[in-house]
């Protein structure tokens, strides 16, 4: 759902607009095209690993352009 409301909410005008993140003593600064971008390249990440099992067992593969 988090994911879902940002698709819907969100626009190319306020991508650069910062989040935060406070843990501890630790803050964290990201624009908001960098966590669409971190989440992108996490799924792609995790899509290779499924592709790398499924080509093992001799199963078609995830193509994340179709």
């Amino acid at each position: 759902q988090i994911i879902e409301n940002c698709l819907d909410t969100w626009t190319l005008d306020i991508l650069d607009e910062e989040v935060r993140r406070t843990f501890g003593d630790k803050e964290l600064v990201y624009t908001r095209g960098a966590v669409i971008q971190r989440v992108f390249a996490h799924d792609v990440y995790h899509c290779a690993e499924i592709n790398e099992i499924l080509a093992g067992n001799g199963l078609p593969q995830i193509d994340l352009w179709e």
